[in-house]
């Protein structure tokens, strides 16, 4: 389930897909990734990106075209790959999985609202391990600047490495050597 603090605005979302998709993402428009490995301090975390498929909105664009998307990422910080892994099993078994809003609960122990009629069925899954991300790889939005993803043992040169070093000194570049300074 995505989890929406207003279920409400969750359900016209979901309803706006129904409109356009149907009950099914056929063409995988909808595009949702999960990056793994995302914190080097610890493997278990992964980021879910949600958004337009780049492939699918850029196909009737020419070359010089420019465009931006509006992606949502999301930073899962479970201490354990139980959940992810139970659910890569399920989807490699059944190869689908639905997609749903769902109220985030007042806290951790209560159960969300979840709205199974407006479930959106997926065949389409993207599951990047982050250290594969280049510099020009779209699901880098999953990555945080500040620390290093994971990078298994024997690995060398890989891309993400180039990736986050050209994003650093263009965020520094950008705001200056004080930008990071609070005048307060």
């Amino acid at each position: 389930g995505l989890m929406f603090r207003d279920l409400e605005a969750g359900k016209r979302i979901f309803s706006g897909w129904h409109n356009r998709w149907g009950r099914e993402d056929a063409e995988d428009d909808l595009r949702v990734t999960i990056v793994t490995g995302i914190y080097k301090s610890n493997p278990h975390h992964y980021g879910v990106i949600v958004g337009p498929n780049i492939h699918r909105v850029t196909a009737d664009f020419r070359s010089g075209d420019t465009f931006s998307m509006v992606s949502r990422i999301n930073r899962m910080m479970p201490s354990t790959a139980e959940n992810l892994t139970n659910f890569l099993k399920a989807f490699n078994k059944f190869g689908a999985f639905f997609l749903m809003p769902a109220q985030l609960p007042p806290s951790s122990q209560s159960v969300p609202e979840i709205e199974f009629k407006l479930a959106l069925l997926k065949r389409h899954l993207h599951i990047r391990p982050a250290w594969k991300i280049g510099e020009n790889d779209h699901d880098i939005v999953a990555l945080d600047d500040e620390e290093d993803p994971f990078i298994p043992d024997g690995v060398v040169n890989a891309p993400v490495i180039k990736a986050i070093a050209a994003r650093r000194t263009r965020r520094n570049g950008r705001m200056g050597p004080s930008a990071n300074k609070s005048p307060y």
